[in-house]
């Protein structure tokens, strides 16, 4: 209901797109975020798997599900092809910027907010193969650079007022 208060307040005009959106970069760049985030929201999906079979009381809805380590390990997988995909939404995105505008990057808030993330799930993949966090640490580091990612794609482009402003 939040999300049809916030339909209430947009202007009725339809707007037709710039001759930049035109662009077979824009659509890989979108496409390459879009997976990135269904990577990232499976990979939470089992994190929280995984969190939940730790509370008592809801451990016997997962009993028929596999072991926590085999969960913990299609979660990091799943993570890992999520970095992938948000690799290549940034470099898609930077080629279509080229295009677009004449410059690969601005800094402008959603990139940037972008770009954490980023180093956000590279750090968390980095301390998950170099340092053999506990199931439930790694779990919550999931949830937290998914939620980043959430508040990256769905929040950031409606404060912003650049390119990316009101864009998801």
């Amino acid at each position: 209901w939040v999300l049809g208060l916030w339909v209430l307040t947009l202007e009725p005009e339809v707007v037709p797109f710039p001759p930049t959106y035109y662009n077979n970069w824009k659509w890989a760049h979108v496409g390459f975020g879009k997976f990135f985030l269904a990577f990232s929201l499976v990979g939470t999906g089992l994190a929280g798997i995984i969190i939940l079979r730790g509370w008592h009381r809801m451990a016997h809805y997962f009993r028929h599900m596999p072991s926590d380590d085999v969960l913990d390990g299609f979660a990091w997988r799943f993570m890992m092809l999520a970095l992938v995909f948000e690799s290549l939404m940034l470099v898609a995105g930077a080629v279509w910027a080229q295009d677009a505008w004449g410059r690969y990057w601005a800094w402008d808030a959603l990139e940037t907010s972008a770009f954490l993330n980023w180093l956000a799930l590279g750090g968390a993949i980095h301390a998950r193969l170099s340092y053999r966090i506990p199931l439930r640490a790694g779990a919550f580091a999931i949830i937290g650079v998914f939620v980043f990612a959430f508040f990256t794609y769905f929040g950031t482009p409606f404060y912003s007022d650049a390119a990316h402003k009101g864009v998801v």
